[in-house]
């Protein structure tokens, strides 16, 4: 596994050493494996700020997930350009320093003809155990433009521990 440390460490996750990775300076990072058939991942981190009274993440939607984290998972099936794909969307919640949280929302999609593909379903284990183990920055982050730094380091990992949500 690889180490990512996503806009200095607003999230830190290890991918699979042969995944790409592509990052856009204003926000979001892609990691897939480089074959036909490989789905793509997504990461957006949004921040917002907390409004007075009202506790983020209560609204039913989340629920917690570990560490002070909550989780919101979702699947839809979606049309593009006449193929048919399947979205499956986890999304972590935490408050950060200051008056703030975030939402790191991590977005696979897949052709629905290869969903039930053996090596889809392990792009959804590994997928799963990045979930688990990421780290999630609480300090204040910067905003505007990033320049992603590439880490060149292999990380040893702890096996595959199962989400509790599916």
């Amino acid at each position: 596994m690889k180490g990512i440390n996503y806009r200095g460490g607003i999230v830190k996750l290890s991918i699979p050493e042969d995944w790409k990775e592509e990052y856009e300076p204003s926000g979001g990072a892609t990691f897939y494996e480089d074959r036909e058939d490989s789905g793509t991942l997504r990461l957006n981190v949004l921040t917002f700020e907390k409004n007075e009274g009202k506790e983020p993440f209560t609204d039913g939607k989340f629920e917690p997930f570990r560490d002070d984290l909550y989780l919101k998972s979702e699947f839809k099936r979606f049309e593009e350009d006449g193929t048919n794909c399947i979205l499956l969307n986890w999304q972590v919640g935490y408050e950060t320093e200051g008056n703030e949280y975030r939402i790191a929302s991590f977005c696979h999609t897949v052709l629905e003809d290869q969903f039930r593909a053996e090596s889809t379903k392990e792009e959804i284990k590994i997928i799963k155990w990045i979930l688990q183990n990421a780290e999630f920055g609480k300090s204040k982050a910067s905003i505007g433009d990033y320049e992603h730094e590439r880490q060149n380091k292999t990380e040893e990992v702890t096996p595959l521990r199962a989400l509790s949500h599916d």
